[in-house]
């Protein structure tokens, strides 16, 4: 991926995702974790998270603020 991502290389990284955590143990735990992060934060560029995922980051105060 490179700093000019569009949204297909948001596919991408879901199919690089999915064949990383297929086989757990396969590839080096730390790697995984950052690859997730990397993923939710390609959503958020994106606005390409669910209703459900963006439920999750509202707390009180940022409903009423």
């Amino acid at each position: 991926l490179h700093r000019n991502a569009g949204p297909e290389d948001l596919v991408a990284a879901e199919k690089m995702l999915q064949r990383i955590t297929a086989n757990p143990g396969e590839y080096n735990d730390g790697f995984v974790h950052e690859f997730k992060v990397f993923f939710e934060e390609l959503k958020d560029f994106f606005n390409a998270n669910t209703l459900t995922d963006s439920k999750k980051h509202l707390t009180p105060t940022t409903i009423y603020s």
